[in-house]
């Protein structure tokens, strides 16, 4: 999933690609830095890494189980595990790292998205037993258990959350990923 976003961005011109660059960033990337950092992500999609081989199962939306908020939660962690086991650990609180998990939604799960009003109270009971099990599951938790292990950009000392909406801020408009004012 990262990769094809990252892979996206550099496929844009130069000029774009620098558009999502680090706020901090001191010397702007060459356009040799960024073909080399192309290549290294598409030869990198062969990795023997078992949180990269989701079953077939595993491939399709369920809100409990593989949200969007889970998902990207789960390419972050996995990243960071990446990253850990290659030596990179600057910033990040190792100990209150979360393992990447991507769980198998049970058969109570998939029959919700069909159930009538009587069905939906009958499972209502088991929907709060997982989130009390798997607090991962709630979007609202995501932000504070990564900005607990260190993996979230800090403003003022606090997690710099942005939040997203069909009325306000949304991260894609007709021409692709839109890019965030840093400043904001």
């Amino acid at each position: 999933m990262a990769n094809d976003t990252i892979s996206t961005l550099l496929d844009r011109s130069e000029e774009e690609a620098l558009k999502h660059a680090p706020a901090d960033e001191t010397a702007a990337p060459s356009a040799s830095e960024i073909h080399k950092l192309r290549e290294h992500v598409l030869h990198s999609r062969k990795i023997n890494d078992p949180n990269m081989a989701l079953s077939h199962e595993q491939g399709g939306y369920q809100t409990l189980v593989r949200s969007c908020a889970t998902l990207a939660r789960y390419s972050i962690l996995t990243a960071t595990n990446r990253l850990i086991h290659s030596g990179v650990t600057e910033g990040v609180a190792l100990d209150t790292i979360p393992k990447p998990l991507m769980g198998e939604p049970a058969k109570w799960m998939e029959k919700i998205a069909h159930a009538n009003l009587k069905g939906m109270f009958i499972r209502a009971p088991l929907a709060l037993a997982y989130v009390i099990r798997h607090p991962e599951a709630v979007p609202d938790k995501i932000p504070i258990e990564l900005a607990e292990a260190g993996l979230m950009e800090k403003r003022d000392g606090k997690a710099w959350v942005v939040k997203y909406s069909h009325k306000g801020n949304k991260p894609y408009d007709s021409s692709g990923m839109c890019g965030l004012d840093h400043d904001s």
